[in-house]
């Protein structure tokens, strides 16, 4: 990414000059020894990672997260909740020059189908899918549901006579679901096993 300029950065990840110029620096920063890198629990810091709260955990709800809860990522992959990761802005419908022309999508299908199944069967067989749709795209996902049970939640409110889908309530709802009813599951004797969360930036 470190090639494009941030002219061409705001065009490709469909944000402002400022996010744009942000992101550019980044990006000619990112494979320096700068100590700019955080966990990634920490460091994304959108509605659903606020509702996490991730500032609450005791050492122990650290060391389970880190064991049962994977977040998915356009630029990282795979991540586990206390990888270092550092600050980026990166969308899927990327293209790789150097990798041909593939989307982030195109690239990360392969190397994540297998590991991802391997892991979720390893604590269970269960996955619990906090991720927003898109984030399926970086998986064989077809293959995801045939090797596992997938269980998805879906987060509505009453409005207007009938059941909606209000996205901000949502990804809220997405954020409080996961230290409450997965992270701690164990304490409840449970057999949900991993959860994946998803992140853009």
């Amino acid at each position: 990414m470190s090639q494009f300029s941030a002219e061409e950065l705001e065009r490709l990840l469909r944000v402002n000059s400022k996010i744009a110029a942000e992101n550019y620096m980044r990006f000619q920063d990112f494979c320096s020894d700068s100590p700019s890198a955080l966990a990634a629990l920490l460091a994304y810091t959108g509605i659903v990672y606020k509702r996490i709260h991730p500032q609450d955990f005791t050492p122990e709800d650290f060391q389970y997260a880190q064991d049962h809860l994977r977040i998915t990522s356009f630029l990282y992959g795979l991540l586990r909740p206390l990888d270092q990761i550092k600050n980026y802005r990166m969308e899927g419908d990327i293209k790789l020059p150097e990798r041909g022309g593939i989307s982030m999508f195109d690239y990360w299908k392969p190397i994540l189908t297998d590991t991802f199944i391997k892991e979720i069967k390893a604590k269970g067989g269960i996955l619990i899918n906090l991720a927003s749709g898109e984030m399926k795209d970086l998986f064989d996902w077809k293959r995801v549901e045939q090797e596992v049970q997938v269980i998805t939640p879906e987060f509505q409110v009453w409005k207007k006579g009938k059941l909606t889908t209000v996205v901000v309530y949502a990804k809220m709802c997405r954020g409080v679901f996961a230290p409450q009813h997965i992270l701690r599951i164990n304490l409840l004797d449970f057999q949900y096993r991993t959860a994946q969360c998803s992140c853009r930036s």
